[in-house]
């Protein structure tokens, strides 16, 4: 009884009508479905290999083109243009909403490691993870177990305020060295000058033959 329906099924989905796949359709709309062969009465052969079949799907397409406009801040000049850096120079990139602010920096500068928009000669402003230190951008980490006497971390110090490129401004000077359960401000975060500082990446100039 069951090898006769088996043979039935058979016949039945080689005698249907497969739909041609439409070449032109994407590929990620394509999949491929696989359905368990069944007798009259719904009951599933779990030995029988399954029908396979070929799937397209209507997707509806969607745009993911965004205007992006290039600013390069480069040797005192401000161009709506991508920048054009020399072999020397690294190019490094802002993005700010919809706009890739663009500048040229030499290699070989301290200044320019960890700097994310520099002009007229400094770094305008660092990285993520970084944080200016005496006009250069350090890598540094703050301590995550930080808290004053007032509640306040290392966050609230950057976002309020109170201290700036590795200075305590003088009117949060007694807040930020006071040291509450063994830490201060001033030696747990980055802003303040403390965290804990890793290497800066930068290059040498490498003299070859026949220049510089």
């Amino acid at each position: 009884m069951h090898l006769l329906a088996v043979a039935t099924l058979w016949v039945t989905a080689l005698g249907e009508k497969s739909q041609p796949t439409d070449p032109k359709a994407p590929k990620s709309t394509r999949i491929n479905t696989y359905s368990s062969p069944t007798d009259a009465n719904g009951y599933s052969f779990e030995t029988c290999p399954s029908i396979r079949q070929e799937v397209v799907l209507q997707s509806q397409e969607q745009s993911t083109a965004t205007n992006i406009s290039y600013r390069c801040h480069n040797y005192n000049q401000n161009i709506e243009d991508e920048c054009t850096c020399r072999n020397t120079e690294a190019i490094l990139s802002s993005f700010q909403n919809d706009t890739v602010i663009q500048s040229c920096c030499l290699l070989n500068l301290t200044s320019c490691s960890g700097c994310e928009i520099y002009k007229e000669g400094h770094c305008e402003k660092c990285l993520a993870g970084f944080y200016r230190m005496e006009d250069e951008c350090v890598g540094c980490t703050n301590n995550a177990l930080f808290i004053d006497v007032n509640g306040n971390t290392c966050s609230k110090y950057e976002t309020e305020g109170y201290c700036q490129d590795g200075n305590i401004l003088p009117e949060y000077f007694e807040n930020a060295t006071r040291r509450y359960q063994h830490l201060s401000a001033q030696e747990a975060c980055c802003v303040c000058g403390g965290g804990s500082h890793f290497a800066t990446p930068f290059e040498y100039r490498v003299r070859r033959s026949g220049g510089t």
